[in-house]
């Protein structure tokens, strides 16, 4: 998942289990991260960072219709919550992936 400051790539790897759930695990993270079907209203991304210092997405919601012929609320939505620990303080992570074909997924990552 590559973040606009950086050039790293971190992988997360996301497994079906034998009963059908969908699980992220990467190697620093404390806990897995079980995904389920999001059912949420429509997502939309900004083309360009927020005033409160937020980076823009890599890919605006038009940038990723355009890509992929359909509107964003077609595409096969997940979404994964955990937690992490780290100096005393729990910060809570929500990640929301798209599924944009068998080889690609959009991702945003919510601390």
């Amino acid at each position: 998942m590559p973040f606009p400051a950086s050039s790293d790539v971190e992988t997360m790897q996301i497994e079906m289990t034998s009963d059908g759930r969908l699980i992220g695990t990467h190697p620093e993270a404390q806990s897995p991260i079980e995904f389920v079907w999001a059912d949420e209203p429509p997502w939309s991304f900004e083309a360009h960072a927020k005033a409160d210092g937020i980076p823009a997405p890599l890919l605006s919601s038009s940038d990723v219709e355009s890509m992929m012929g359909c509107k964003v609320d077609d595409l096969a939505r997940l979404i994964g919550h955990s937690q992490v620990t780290m100096n005393s303080v729990t910060m809570d992570f929500t990640l929301r992936l798209m599924i944009l074909g068998a080889t690609s997924i959009y991702g945003i990552f919510h601390t």
